[in-house]
């Protein structure tokens, strides 16, 4: 069976629609789809090729057969090997072609030819000037191979002049076709490695790259099934619990007061993580985590207060303004405070949120129930009765607030970022056409251990 932590994927469907979207464009139509290709050939002169295709180019994700290989003119004839596993095929029903030399008009010609092509992973360094350094990218081509073309009828296309003209004409032309088609790349994920990724053509319906953390198992796609996507991101709970794996061990602080001159109190609590692990149920996706080493301080002040304090005892009272003259006046204590139910469990959103040229996907965190907050101060002063009764669970009260402030807001506020994506950008003969995650858009649950989020193909307007 398939074994992956990351895995893209575009369908025969979703490569089809971008390659019907460019032949209905009209300047692809005019710069990619009409052209003309020029050599001169020794012994024969300038040898131009006008070629106009008639039909959207069709696409079979399968190759072609080793008799049709065989017989197929090679991009480079000493090295270009087939392969058949990640091997497909342009297929062109209709293309016409006019061919002259030294500007004499020697025949038209219209038919089909088909052209068989790489789906292949290949590294690349490219400068991210964010961080002001080269970065190596494991990025999706698709190459064109080989030009496929009826030889029965070559008695017209004299075999030099298809060799050196008519192949390398389709080829160019191919390349930039293909060009047009921004593939899904893996996401940036810091801190953590994986195996190299692999490519495959899958179903005989689908281009997949997958890749797995080096922790776990190597990369397989074996018995690979499609999520129900055109063109996807499929990512296993393991990547998120790494990227939220950088959260442990942070301390977060909340700070809170309330009452005027006469009584106030004031209070912080300081929580540190001690672990964050998503899951998934059904549908919802959750995340369990614990906080540890919850501290609170409080201190109850203000003049009646420091009346009270001063009646009580007055000379700690006096004792306490000379050493701290700011809180001659304040009761204060220092305790642990504990929460219930622990670990804590909240649902939570994988939403992405865009930034310029990039896009990233961010833990978002529903409200956090906690049905108990525990505290008990331990002043520092001997003062009793009503009043640090009150005192008491007005500060426990406060802790509560503050507690559930630190685990609904201050720890996931703003969102933690798990992936971040760059807009995959493309441009040939000055269209672009760019794959993005959808604004607003969510990654949600498939099966028991993966997020989707799926991508849409974007035509900024062209000039």
């Amino acid at each position: 069976m398939s074994n992956f932590d990351l895995a893209v994927g575009m369908t025969q469907g979703g490569v089809t629609q971008v390659i019907n979207d460019l032949f209905e464009n009209p300047i692809a139509k005019e710069k990619i789809f009409n052209g003309t290709f020029t050599k001169d050939l020794e012994g024969m002169g300038k040898v131009t090729l006008k070629y106009k295709i008639v039909n959207s180019p069709g696409l079979l994700l399968e190759p072609p057969s080793t008799e049709d290989w065989d017989e197929s003119y090679k991009a480079d004839p000493e090295t270009t090997v087939m392969s058949k596993e990640n091997m497909f095929q342009v297929i062109f029903t209709d293309v016409s072609g006019e061919l002259t030399i030294d500007s004499e008009p020697m025949f038209n010609e219209e038919g089909e030819l088909k052209v068989y092509c790489d789906f292949s992973i290949t590294k690349k360094e490219i400068e991210d000037e964010t961080e002001n350094e080269t970065e190596v990218i494991q990025e999706l081509t698709l190459t064109p191979l080989a030009v496929w073309l009826d030889k029965s009828r070559i008695g017209k296309w004299d075999k030099i002049i298809v060799e050196f003209v008519v192949v390398p004409a389709i080829l160019n032309m191919v390349t930039k076709m293909l060009k047009g088609i921004p593939l899904p790349q893996f996401p940036k994920i810091a801190g953590q490695s994986f195996y190299d990724p692999i490519a495959a053509i899958v179903n005989n319906n689908e281009l997949v790259a997958a890749t797995s953390l080096e922790s776990n198992p190597p990369p397989s796609l074996a018995d690979y099934k499609n999520p129900d996507k055109e063109i996807y991101l499929l990512t296993g709970l393991d990547v998120v619990n790494g990227a939220l794996a950088g959260l442990k061990g942070k301390t977060f602080k909340e700070e809170g007061s309330s009452g005027g001159d006469g009584f106030n109190v004031e209070g912080n609590i300081t929580a540190t993580i001690g672990s964050v692990v998503a899951s998934i149920a059904g549908t919802q996706t959750n995340i369990s985590f614990k906080v540890i080493d919850v501290v609170g301080y409080g201190a109850a002040g203000g003049i009646g207060t420091g009346v009270l304090k001063a009646l009580t005892c007055p000379i700690g009272t006096a004792i306490d303004a000379m050493i701290s003259p700011s809180d001659w006046d304040k009761i204060m204590t220092n305790n642990k405070v504990s929460y219930e139910p622990d670990p804590l469990v909240a649902p939570v959103e994988f939403a992405v949120e865009a930034s310029g040229t990039e896009q990233k996907l961010t833990v978002d965190v529903g409200w956090i129930t906690i049905t108990e907050v525990k505290a008990s101060p331990k002043w520092n002063s001997s003062l009793t009765g009503i009043l640090m009764s009150s005192v008491t669970t007005v500060l426990v009260s406060m802790f509560a607030s503050l507690v559930q402030n630190i685990l609904t807001w201050t720890i996931f506020k703003p969102p933690f970022d798990i992936l971040k994506f760059k807009v995959i950008s493309t441009t040939v003969e000055g269209i672009t056409v760019e794959l993005v995650i959808p604004d607003g858009s969510v990654a949600v649950a498939h099966g028991s251990n993966q997020l989707l989020q799926s991508f849409l193909i974007k035509f900024p307007q062209n000039s």
